[in-house]
């Protein structure tokens, strides 16, 4: 039985879909706080579309956060 194949998500479409801007994106998986792509080739990464989006779910969902 083969394995299903799992929805990949560009730089582009990542930064999309968590409203995340590139700069901001790569500082958190330098500090491990978002998931981290895999290499597809020398010049390409991908992240799992399963993986971007568990991480928004994560989330909090209220936005009355207390600020430290």
């Amino acid at each position: 039985m083969s394995t299903p194949i799992q929805a990949l998500l560009s730089q582009a479409e990542v930064t999309s879909h968590t409203t995340l801007c590139k700069a901001t994106l790569y500082q958190m998986i330098a500090r491990g706080e978002f998931v981290a792509p895999i290499r597809l080739s020398p010049n390409r990464v991908a992240w799992k579309a399963a993986d971007v989006q568990a991480w928004v779910d994560s989330r909090p969902t209220t936005s009355a956060q207390k600020v430290a």
